[in-house]
């Protein structure tokens, strides 16, 4: 399993420099501060797939028959202790190829958990779930590390029929560190 953090883009780090230069600057901290702002903000990233899809994604659903929702978890302890979750979204980048009318998702912190995002029927190519605006934060910083988790659950409870489906998984968190 590939696990992606991803920095701030040239651009985002070009208006952050903009920002950090109208920012007062303290004697004793100096650069640390700027230092802070930049790297504060991380996104972490997973592929899901569909059974078939096993070696195409980070991460693949079981093909058991007739078994209801599955949970995977995406990482244990990627979320570090002190950490804000702001954000998080789930987006099917494949449509679901199989008899099932509805896929749904959630995202949590716990096997079968819904503390990211709660359920969601994401089963067609564009299919996006994602926090509202307002939300944040979606889980307040506390003093141990979390896992992130996703579930999904076939209608039909065929699970070895899904020949298609890929989403990406992405969760962003403000870094508060100790």
């Amino acid at each position: 399993m590939s696990l992606k953090v991803t920095h701030l883009t040239d651009a985002e780090e070009t208006r952050l420099n903009k920002y950090n230069e109208r920012t007062p600057t303290f004697p004793l901290l100096g650069t640390r501060v700027q230092n802070i702002q930049k790297n504060m903000l991380q996104i972490l990233e997973w592929t899901v797939g569909a059974p078939a899809k096993a070696d195409e994604v980070d991460v693949a659903f079981d093909a058991d028959s007739d078994t209801d929702a599955q949970s995977k978890r995406l990482g244990e302890n990627v979320i570090p202790k002190f950490a804000e979750v702001v954000s998080a979204q789930v987006i099917c980048t494949e449509t679901v190829a199989a008899a099932p009318t509805n896929f749904n998702v959630k995202l949590g912190t716990s096997t079968g958990g819904d503390q990211l995002l709660s359920q969601a029927d994401l089963k067609a190519a564009d299919d996006i779930a994602a926090t509202a605006a307002g939300d944040s934060p979606l889980i307040a910083a506390n003093d141990s590390a979390a896992d992130v988790w996703i579930e999904g659950d076939v209608d039909t409870h065929d699970w070895d029929d899904l020949t298609a489906g890929k989403w990406v998984v992405r969760v962003a968190y403000i870094d508060f560190g100790a």
